[in-house]
């Protein structure tokens, strides 16, 4: 957790997660203790087809957790003192659905549902297409977010055809390293948006502990707690962003964009030109930079790169 110049509480949270439950290779007690050790606010266990925690019992959970959904007021996290590591992670009901099987060009679905709530036989939806996967995720008080696109290989007109996602995974570690190399979805997203669709991004890992994958991409989220309601307001309402660890700020001032941001070697303002002189800027230790748009600029998003590789992306906004 960080506390920005304005006072609010952004939560770093890992939002795609598998265990042993379905095809991980750790538990939930170890992946969360995995998790607390990097500094993690929220966890989501994302199992396929199951609900985790929410099919489980209070007293199963790993020690030193709580479950999101049980928690309606307003939870101040305890840092543990001089060490800022969490005394307790937040667990977020979460499950992964997905249509389609090998067929891409069929199209391959794979829908992250995050803060469902009730018991739920997910197994009996499956066959269902990818829009019907969304609406039942939301039908269980859930918000839909599109996972691994690039990997998926969806197109710009599969992705255009859904609606009601709550936003899409613009990095997932696990389809980028070893022998998937399909992980950043930056390029296709940045198509989807220049035809109208501002889908929110969020960065995961899809953890799986096969490739290395865990601890290295997450999201930023701006909330009053880690309770399920404040969580799930603020993922509505666009408040957050994906990251590797750099963290960045936006604000609009008289007609420009303003980027204050931890020390970059670049800032990349990407719009749905294909041309900009403005658009890449170099450096040492940037912390800021100012982006006015050309006239024909629709949207706007925001990544930065820090000199040992990390980014951080913003939302695309528009303008």
């Amino acid at each position: 957790m960080y506390i920005d110049k304005h006072g609010d509480a952004w939560y770093k949270c890992s939002l795609h997660n598998h265990t042993t439950f379905s095809d991980g290779k750790q538990t939930p007690a170890e992946l969360v203790e995995i998790h607390r050790a990097a500094d993690y606010d929220v966890l989501a266990i994302s199992d396929h087809w199951l609900t985790w925690p929410g099919e489980l019992t209070g007293d199963t959970l790993p020690p030193d957790t709580y479950n999101c959904d049980d928690r309606p007021e307003a939870i101040a996290v305890a840092i543990a003192e001089n060490t800022g590591r969490p005394k307790q992670i937040g667990l977020l009901n979460a499950v992964e659905l997905n249509c389609g099987g090998t067929d891409t060009r069929g199209g391959i679905y794979h829908i992250l549902g995050l803060g469902t709530r009730g018991r739920t036989d997910w197994s009996k939806y499956r066959g269902k297409a990818g829009q019907d996967l969304i609406d039942i995720i939301r039908k269980h008080e859930g918000l839909a977010f599109l996972a691994h696109p690039s990997w998926s290989l969806n197109t710009p007109e599969m992705i255009n055809s859904l609606r009601h996602l709550s936003g899409a995974e613009i990095y997932n570690t696990f389809s980028e390293i070893g022998f998937n190399a399909r992980g950043d979805s930056s390029l296709l997203l940045d198509i989807v948006a220049t035809h109208g669709n501002l889908l929110p991004f969020i960065a995961t890992d899809d953890t799986h502990f096969l490739l290395g994958e865990e601890v290295t991409s997450f999201t930023w989220i701006k909330s009053k707690s880690t309770s399920r309601k404040d969580l799930l307001d603020a993922l509505a309402r666009g408040d957050f962003y994906a990251s590797q660890g750099p963290r960045l700020a936006i604000s609009r001032q008289a007609g420009s964009f303003r980027v204050e941001c931890d020390p970059v070697s670049e800032i990349i303002f990407y719009t749905n030109m294909p041309f900009s002189f403005e658009r890449r800027h170099y450096g040492t230790d940037i912390t800021e930079h100012t982006y006015t748009p050309h006239e024909r600029d629709t949207y706007l998003r925001v990544e930065i790169r820090a000199a040992d590789g990390k980014r951080a992306w913003s939302n695309p906004l528009k303008i």
